[in-house]
């Protein structure tokens, strides 16, 4: 259903992989300058355009590409816990 879903709705490749790029970037900006709500949300919005091949499933992913994304997801949780207890 969801493979379906992707090839109806395909996005141009350089888009997905340039916003995400963006989005995790400022991220980034927002985590140094200790702004973590704003990182939290922009990094959030990253992970919603997938710099891979969005047509492959996990299972099928490299272990390095599996690598990156679980570590932006971990950056993203870190953000939250210290959005909601205000470290």
């Amino acid at each position: 259903m969801v493979r379906v879903f992707l090839e109806k709705n395909k996005m141009n490749h350089a888009f997905t992989r340039s916003i995400h790029i963006l989005f995790f970037s400022v991220s980034l900006v927002f985590i140094v300058r200790k702004q973590f709500d704003q990182a939290l949300i922009y990094g959030g919005l990253a992970l919603a355009f997938d710099p891979f091949n969005a047509n492959v499933k996990w299972s099928d992913r490299p272990n390095w590409q599996r690598i990156v994304l679980l570590g932006e997801l971990l950056l993203v949780f870190a953000c939250f816990g210290l959005t909601l207890f205000q470290i």
